[in-house]
Parts: structure tokens; sequence; C-alpha cells
């Protein structure tokens, strides 16, 4: 037994008559033979009872200006993008390369910066001229026993 038909049937064409004498004397004829064809046949002829017996629906009186208003509102969200929407695929290459672009020109302007001065470089460049000074009267004889000078001071 066959379950499955290989011929190209157009079973719909068929059950509205739809199709010229000789076509139906060849489907009519292949029908009787094969019995998967007759049961889509049974199955389409069903369907088609079913859609036939189905009481019809009236659309509300305000269908149709509905209907075109809210083909309008989809039509106007459509052309109103937002400005993410430039950054589509078509842009997404441009905006990743310049990205890495701006990156890397980042990267070679900060290695070739200027290294920032340390903290006791910045100090000793302030107060130069005091650690200057500091390293004259540190050589002074007259200073080597500034401790002794400040004791005697502080007992009187």
């Amino acid at each position: 037994m066959k379950t499955q038909c290989n011929t190209d049937l157009n079973i719909s064409a068929f059950t509205d008559a739809e199709l010229p004498d000789h076509q139906l004397e060849e489907i009519r004829s292949h029908l009787e033979e094969c019995e998967a064809c007759r049961k889509q046949l049974a199955l389409v002829q069903q369907t088609d009872q079913l859609i036939r017996t189905m009481p019809e629906i009236e659309p509300s009186r305000n269908f149709e200006k509905n209907f075109w208003k809210k083909i309008d509102e989809m039509e106007e969200k459509k052309n109103h993008r937002p400005i993410f929407a430039l950054f589509q695929f078509r842009y997404k290459p441009f905006a990743v390369a310049s990205l890495a672009a701006m990156i890397i020109a980042g990267f070679v302007l900060w290695s070739n910066a200027p290294n920032a001065p340390e903290l006791n470089e910045v100090v000793i460049a302030e107060n130069l001229e005091l650690f200057q000074n500091f390293q004259e009267i540190n050589h002074l004889e007259l200073l080597e026993n500034w401790d002794n000078i400040l004791k005697s001071d502080e007992k009187s």
C-alpha cells in the first residue's frame, strides 16, 4: 500500500473545478489508483466544507479607518528612526575602525609623552635655591656644633 505520492497534483484547483476537462480526467484516474491522494483530497474537502459553513464576520464600522490609521503609524515608526539606528550594519565597520584608530592614537601619544617627574624631583626643583644653601651651610665649621649651641640656649 502506497502512503505517499510523488505526483504533483493541485488538489485545491481540483476541488474548486478550476482545471480544464482533460486535466480533471487525469486527476480522477489518478485518484482511483492512489490512496494517499484520495486521503489528501478528503482532508482538503473537509477543510473547504468547514470554511464554507463558518458564519461571516462583519467588521466594525470603523474597521477600515482604524486599519489604515495603524498602517500609517507603522510607516511613521519605520521612517522615524532613532539616532542609534544610524549605526546599523553598514556603519558598524566604520565605527569599529574609528574607535580602533582613536585607541591606537591615544596609546601612541601617551607613550611618546614626556614622563612626569617624580614627587622628589618636583620638590627639589621648587626649592633648588634652598637646597643649595643648605649644602653650603652644612660645610661651615661654625655650625659643626650647632646641636650644642641649641642646647646651651635652651638651658639659659
